[in-house]
């Protein structure tokens, strides 16, 4: 009989634009760009996990033909990634959570609207530049038709970003709809990135980023800490929520990136000794919690 506990794990990439000022950790060419998405999913494919790609407009208007392709061969999920300047040629220039709530919902309209007409699809997943967001955000996603987002990162506080995570839910959940902070009823699944809340520099708490630091001193870290802290909180949805950006050379084997993505999957294969290991994109991660929600006994 197997006893052990399912571990859902969600590999997420940012799809930023190219070469502009703004762009925060985008790539460097558009070429660049390619590369690194095509084979961040491919490599993942190969190891059976599929990708949950954030797109800016910019990003779906450039590669729509290979974004179609990774969707319909790799089982990629293609959602929304939004920052407002980008997205509204300049028109907003803050990060979303320092807008109000009609602001929020024209800057994500006006993001969605250019995506749609690039992939001539509905984007159901979001991400927001920075992990931005106030009290106000989820339910203007909600609003828009967004089912699920991965907006959060659990001990981050950078005011320049409007992006204040202190005290926020470590696991999958459904929000409240007027505190960021809190779960309530808001049937949107926000599943955090992975951090240790506990490790802050700079006001960024250490996020399960693929291309950050290093394996030994950085991912296995953050990951044995979660999974301790799942444990603690005994915790029925357990999840892992990875995160990179189309600047990273994920096309260069020897490259840093493809190093610690490597040695990741290789750690990943080993936490099968203690759990079920389940790939999922953000879509399928809210149709597993929903199932869990319904077959919970009352009262749970």
């Amino acid at each position: 009989m197997n006893d052990r506990d399912t571990l859902y794990v969600l590999f997420t990439m940012d799809c930023l634009p190219a070469v502009r000022k703004a762009t925060e950790g985008g790539p460097k060419t558009w070429e660049i760009s390619a590369r690194s998405i095509e084979s961040f999913c491919t490599q993942l494919h190969a190891a059976g996990y599929p990708v949950t790609l954030f797109a800016s407009p910019d990003c779906a208007e450039e590669h729509s033909p290979l974004l179609e392709e990774l969707t319909d061969a790799l089982d990629a999920e293609l959602g929304l990634y939004v920052s407002p300047k980008l997205a509204t040629d300049g028109q907003y220039k803050r990060y979303l959570g320092a807008y109000g709530e009609e602001e929020q919902r024209e800057i994500v309209k006006i993001a969605m609207d250019r995506f749609m007409d690039a992939m001539e699809r509905r984007p159901q997943s979001f991400r927001s530049a920075e992990f931005s967001a106030s009290d106000d955000t989820f339910g203007v996603l909600y609003s828009l038709g967004f089912q699920q987002g991965s907006v959060s990162a659990p001990g981050r506080q950078v005011a320049k970003y409007q992006a204040v995570w202190v005290g926020a839910p470590t696991t999958p959940h459904y929000p409240s709809r007027d505190d960021r902070l809190q779960e309530g009823d808001l049937p949107f699944l926000e599943v955090p990135v992975t951090t240790d809340p506990d490790r802050v520099v700079g006001g960024v708490s250490a996020e399960l980023c693929v291309d950050t630091g290093k394996f030994e001193t950085w991912h296995r870290q953050i990951i044995e800490r979660h999974l301790e802290s799942l444990e603690a909180q005994d915790t029925a949805f357990k999840l892992l929520c990875l995160f990179t950006r189309n600047g990273s050379a994920y096309h260069q084997r020897s490259a840093q990136p493809a190093e610690n993505l490597a040695r990741i999957l290789d750690h990943l294969e080993s936490l099968r000794e203690s759990y079920e290991i389940a790939p999922v994109t953000l879509f399928d991660a809210h149709q597993h919690y929903m199932r869990r929600r319904d077959d919970a006994p009352s009262g749970a």
